[in-house]
């Protein structure tokens, strides 16, 4: 396999993107920078400005997901560094989402807090997540179980709704065509009276698709219908919050015949995500606050030419106190959740053994800052009643070299318990199971060359023990696999007045150690870009993605395979009529590139989309 091949379909691509980006630098204007509102993040569990974290954090901004018109959250992800997508066909297919090499049931995917990874398969369907409803997306990068629980070994990504942040009543209403047969709408009202703000967003979603498997000529559509609502208040000091997002829909896809093993069988299937909670917020102190989020998480797929299906539920309460002394910002809390899963998968129902499982944990972290120095600790105690006992830890530290550098480092733990299914899962399950355990070490920088320009670099190794693999030996899942994952993050930001660009490049080495072979469908290198450019009633928008050949497995043959290096672009485009009236239009695939992120599966060929918004 040849991973030295960036080369002839990304410099082609890399030649015309940076053209037009260079166009876009060169008509702007040179006005100095105004100074842009700091963006708060919560990647500790308590709010810090972006810049002023010592985690390596990515932030995605709501103006940045509407110019995007992505359909759903992993289009929006994967044009970011240290995060890969594989995608079994079009819009709604089967997602994985790797970050920094690691496996996607290694990521936990949270929407306003509240854990969306099913337990069936330690996955969650960010595929049903319609962009539309985001105010912002943060990507915590690293092992995080310390502060979120299993699965956090790669990392965290929470998906934060939309709320009101002005006083009076907001009315937004759209209408989108695409190709493919695409039709999406929405209309939201939001409102916020004295103390009070409430807010209702309903979108549909709606595409013939494309043929998913090669080879295959018929079109697998997506149908996703998705409502956030919330109601929050505060009574004197004291802070009430009332939420519910919701996604239901149908996905059609071709299923595996059972004489053949290929997947020519035509199928469909109905899926349900959602997650509600209560919360509430209330001082404890002059220097003390306490928060309560008692949550309601489910996850449900129905086949419907037969009666598989496979559904997790989950209740928890999540109690936390943060105390503000000098220098100190102290976080402690406990986590209880009650889940519960429900799976048939080829006619045959799963052992009611551990169908039913409770997680306690307890965790506390320590912010200090003093001088030049920020370091932040944090150390959780997890009781899985399923597997056990198992104590995780991160260690951040900042140092602030001078006004213009910045020097990061990290060391932190992680696990993975194994899902249901590769416990009890027909023919290949294993109840003996070890969960999965991984040590991540980070070396980073940041440098801001001027109040324009921005460099940051971030060297990383993470070491994760008793991966869960399929044994050919015993013919069942196994503590097979050890792998080592190394890589070096660089990136560089320029910001203007009215214009913008930024280019980040990946560079990994994801290893399995048994077999000395690239972990499946993630990239030795990989580029990523754009340019945003605004003028007057314009927003312009450029996103390219570029990487290496990625190693694949053929499932039907057993044998291996290479998926060949690509590079793809998205045009986007804003126009402004009035001070409520815009239009925004779409092209994935600009230059309508032929590329697999998984092998057997196409992608999606040149697509436009074009949309009107009202908002006022």
């Amino acid at each position: 396999m040849n991973n030295n091949n960036l080369t002839t379909p990304i410099l082609n691509t890399l030649v015309s993107t940076f053209v037009l980006s260079g166009f876009l630098v060169q008509i702007s204007p040179t006005a100095a920078s105004e100074e842009a509102t700091p963006i708060i993040v919560t990647a500790t569990r308590t709010a810090q400005i972006a810049d002023q974290t010592v985690t390596p954090t990515i932030v995605i901004t709501e103006d940045d997901i509407k110019l995007s018109q992505s359909r759903d959250v992993a289009e929006i992800l994967r044009f970011h560094a240290g995060i890969e997508l594989s995608r079994n066909g079009g819009p709604g297919q089967a997602t994985s989402v790797f970050v920094r090499g690691t496996e996607s049931d290694h990521v936990i995917i949270m929407i306003d807090g509240v854990k969306m990874n099913a337990r069936t398969i330690s996955t969650a369907a960010i595929q049903n997540i319609n962009p539309g409803l985001i105010e912002r997306i943060e990507v915590v990068k690293g092992p995080r179980s310390s502060l979120y629980g299993s699965e956090g070994i790669g990392g965290v990504i929470n998906i934060i709704t939309k709320k009101s942040t002005q006083d009076g009543d907001v009315v937004q209403a759209g209408v989108g065509l695409g190709t493919d047969n695409t039709t999406q709408g929405n209309i939201a009202y939001y409102t916020k009276v004295n103390n009070t703000r409430i807010g209702i967003d309903a979108k549909h979603f709606n595409t013939d698709g494309f043929p998913t498997v090669t080879g295959s000529t018929l079109d697998r559509g997506f149908e996703n219908n998705t409502l956030n609502a919330y109601v929050d208040t505060k009574a004197g000091v004291t802070e009430f919050g009332l939420s519910i997002w919701t996604a239901q829909g149908t996905t059609e896809y071709m299923a595996y015949n059972p004489d053949t093993f290929v997947p020519d069988v035509p199928a469909d299937q109905d899926f349900k995500n959602s997650v509600g909670a209560l919360t509430m917020k209330s001082p404890i102190s002059s220097f003390g606050i306490a928060k309560l989020n008692i949550s309601h998480m489910e996850d449900e797929n129905t086949q419907n030419q037969s009666d598989d299906k496979a559904k997790t539920t989950r209740q928890a309460i999540d109690f936390q106190t943060d105390f503000n002394l000098d220098n100190n910002l102290i976080t402690a809390g406990l986590y209880y959740a009650d889940e519960e899963v429900d799976y048939i998968g080829g006619g045959s129902p799963l052992p009611n053994e551990d169908k039913n499982n409770v997680i306690k944990a307890v965790f506390a972290q320590d912010d200090y800052q003093y001088g030049a120095h920020h370091v932040v600790a944090a150390l959780r105690y997890t009781d899985d009643k399923n597997f056990g006992n198992k104590t995780t830890y991160n260690v951040d530290y900042g140092y602030t070299l001078n006004s213009s550098v910045r020097l990061l480092a990290g060391i932190g733990t992680g696990f993975r318990p194994p899902s249901h299914l590769d416990r009890f899962g027909a023919f290949v399950g294993n109840p003996d199971l070890l969960a999965e355990t991984s040590q991540n070490i980070e070396l980073g920088t940041r440098i801001k060359l001027d109040k324009h320009q921005t460099l940051s670099a971030s060297l990383f190794h993470n070491d994760i023990d008793n991966l869960i693999e399929y044994d050919q030996t015993t013919l069942q899942m196994g503590n097979i696999g050890r792998s080592q994952i190394r890589g070096l993050e660089l990136g560089y930001q320029l910001q203007m007045q009215n214009w913008r660009t930024y280019i980040e490049l990946t560079f990994q080495d994801p290893v399995d150690l048994d077999t000395d072979e690239l972990l499946l469908r993630r990239a030795k290198r990989s580029l990523t870009s754009g340019a945003q450019y605004y003028y007057g009633n314009n927003i312009i928008g450029i996103d390219l993605l570029a990487t290496s050949d990625r190693r694949d497995f053929d499932w039907d043959n057993f044998q291996p395979v290479t998926l060949a290096s690509y590079a793809i672009v998205n045009f986007n485009y804003l126009y402004r009529i009035n001070s409520s009236l815009q239009i925004k239009s779409h092209i994935e695939n600009l230059f309508n590139k032929d590329y697999q992120l998984a092998f057997g599966f196409n992608t999606q060929d040149r697509f436009l989309m074009i949309e009107i918004v009202y908002d006022k």
